[in-house]
């Protein structure tokens, strides 16, 4: 097993137990409550699957077969560099100037020492990854969380976070590219698929060990944002209700 797999294995793990966790919270009010139609996530949940079986893991499965790991992941490290960017930027809404240089000096540190990014050496050096995102952003700023809402080939969200996507691709450094549209596009789909090839034994372990794989989705990703939010935060963790 390597060391992409292993990881893929901790993150499933830890789903897992956010599921576990998280479940126990919304068994103790209404475990429905927080989301507006199941029937709705569940009819896009299962395109997204058709989807992903269907067009996404044959291109990824032929890409791991084709590019070797250690390109891989030289070209995931340098995509995930990108994303420090906008971390930082919004780091500066929320008004963490600490998270803010921290995530500029992992940018620097690994475009520069790293190659590109090619190479974590800022994690090495005790410049952690810190998640950020503009849903993050908004919950900093008092906007409820909403219901969750499975989104049509983008995968799991709730109200406050879906708003947050979109304005994440907008201030994505891929719109500040020197090249044409088409450089974009290629771009953005590398980005993708590099996104998609990390989750793939993930998505093996999840059909092989759930019985119900929307709803570990479901209870994981919430469990997930509200820890996330926690740290942004350290006020009140989002209420699930509202």
């Amino acid at each position: 097993m390597n060391k992409r797999n292993i990881s893929a294995l901790i993150v499933l793990s830890f789903s897992l137990l956010l599921s576990a966790c998280s479940t126990v919270t919304f068994n103790q009010k209404n475990e429905f409550k927080y989301e507006s139609s199941e029937k709705i996530n569940r009819f896009f949940f299962k395109i997204n699957q058709n989807v992903d079986n269907f067009v996404f893991i044959p291109i990824v499965s032929y890409y791991n077969l084709i590019i070797p790991e250690a390109i891989r992941d030289c070209m995931h490290n340098a995509l995930d560099n990108t994303n420090n960017i906008n971390s930082a930027f919004n780091s500066i809404l929320q008004g963490n100037c600490h998270d803010a240089i921290n995530t500029l000096g992992r940018f620097m540190f690994n475009t520069t020492m790293g190659i590109c990014g090619c190479f974590d050496v800022a994690s090495k050096n005790g410049l952690e990854k810190i998640q950020n995102d503009f849903g993050t952003t908004l919950a900093v700023w008092g906007v409820k969380t909403g219901p969750y809402i499975v989104l049509p080939l983008i995968g799991p969200s709730n109200l406050r976070d879906s708003a947050g996507v979109f304005f994440d691709l907008l201030s994505n450094p891929i719109n500040i590219l020197p090249c044409g549209t088409s450089c974009k596009i290629s771009f953005a789909s590398l980005l993708a698929l590099d996104s998609r090839a990390n989750l793939l034994y993930a998505t093996d372990l999840l059909n092989n060990i759930a019985i119900d794989p929307y709803t570990l989705i479901r209870d994981s990703y919430m469990g997930k944002r509200t820890m996330i939010n926690k740290y942004a935060d350290d006020t009140d963790v989002p209420d699930y209700e509202n």
